[in-house]
């Protein structure tokens, strides 16, 4: 059964090759007719010319390849996990910060209601200060909402890529940072008085391959280079320690103890790891494959997966291409399943952005404090209590 399925999508995958070409070559024309030959007899009443029949099978075809391209891609495809954080949710204090596609949304944790919108031209990050307030950067400037949004405080364009990582200090709350993931350097700037950017002195990461990087809850930050893990005070101590062995590191994750953090390899495990000057010990690890998105507090563990509903039907089950859908799970420490939901995937395509499409609405985070967990982007979000597995807001 298995090798008449695989037989069956590689057969499908031709085709919809052959249909897609199909596109691009003009319908066969008429062939001479010969002397002495007797004429063609008329189409009948309704009949199509044979050159239109081509043209519209042609059409047919390939709207049928195309169908069928995105089904085996929502069925199949697989999708890599995402290694920096979207940042288009965030909780602040007593707050939970959506960006939109044109403004920021700010939330209330009591009752979820919205307490304000501030329009932002493109917006790109949201983060948070140790004071609680949210910091928001757009394509052309830079916000700091405290906990009085009519304080607002407006500051000049602050430079971001695709995969940047925008984090607030740990310890001073005007100071912020970013991590460019095409860059090894580590940028600080600082929120002036008088409404300014101020660029310090930036940090060059030594041996860093690009793959995983955080800021620890001790104001150090750490980062992978090769099979190392670098971990570093800014000014002050540096350790180079051992990674376990097995896949690469795609996501850091802090826990409640401070010598303590989570390891996401991309073989599905993530390891609950020790860091002492010397070494790193892993305490435990899980089995999750599958994941693309993490998300930890003191206590639990959010992630975000594809999987294949057990049940399939109609042309489906016929074709053996069985419907997926995102999951969303929360666990506690020891991997214990605390709350589980289904969220939608959205209807396939064969539009070579689609990857991103289903993805920019499925970031994970987790709450701080009082036992919440969201999921979104610009145009979705939910949110729910794990602690009685209750759907809070729904899209």
């Amino acid at each position: 059964m298995l090798r008449s399925r695989s037989l069956a999508w590689i057969f499908a995958l031709g085709v919809a090759s052959v249909a897609l070409g199909c596109d691009e070559r003009s319908p066969p024309s008429e062939p001479p007719t010969r002397p002495g030959l007797p004429e063609r007899p008329a189409a009948p009443a309704g009949d199509a010319a044979p050159g239109e029949a081509t043209a519209a099978g042609d059409v047919d075809a390939g709207a049928e390849a195309k169908r069928l391209v995105a089904e085996l891609r929502r069925s199949k495809l697989e999708v890599a996990p995402r290694r920096v954080p979207t940042q288009k949710l965030a909780f602040g204090k007593d707050r939970l910060a959506q960006l939109t596609e044109t403004e920021l949304v700010l939330r209330g944790l009591d009752d979820l209601k919205v307490l304000t919108r501030l329009p932002v031209r493109d917006p790109r990050r949201a983060a948070t200060l140790s004071d609680g307030s949210v910091l928001v950067a757009g394509v052309s400037d830079l916000w700091r909402v405290p906990r009085d949004p009519k304080k607002a405080e407006h500051y000049s364009r602050l430079p971001l890529f695709p995969d940047s990582l925008l984090l607030g200090d740990r310890r001073a709350k005007n100071k912020l940072w970013v991590h460019h993931g095409i860059d090894p350097t580590l940028y600080p700037y600082e929120l002036s008085a008088d409404g300014r950017l101020e660029t310090l002195d930036f940090i060059e990461l030594e041996r860093a391959d690009q793959k995983a990087f955080a800021l620890l809850k001790d104001g150090s930050y750490v980062y992978t280079a090769g099979p190392k893990l670098e971990r570093f005070f800014p000014g002050g101590k540096r350790w180079s320690l051992d990674l376990p062995s097995g896949s690469d590191v795609w996501r850091i994750l802090t826990t409640r103890r401070l010598d303590e953090i989570w390891l996401a390899q991309t073989d599905g495990r993530l390891m609950l790891t020790q860091l002492s000057t010397t070494r790193l010990v892993v305490k435990k690890t899980l089995e999750l494959p599958g994941t693309f998105d993490l998300a930890t507090n003191d206590t639990e563990i959010a992630l975000l997966r594809l999987e294949t509903r057990a049940q399939v039907d109609g042309a489906a089950a016929d074709s053996g291409l069985a419907p997926r859908t995102w999951r969303l799970l929360v666990l506690d420490g020891s991997g214990k399943e605390r709350m589980s939901s289904e969220l939608p995937l959205d209807p396939a395509t064969a539009e070579d952005d689609w990857v991103r499409e289903i993805t920019k609405n499925r970031g994970v985070v987790l709450s701080p404090s009082g036992s919440l967990v969201a999921v979104g982007g610009p145009t979705w979000l939910a949110v729910w209590s794990y602690s009685t597995q209750k759907q809070l807001l729904a899209p």
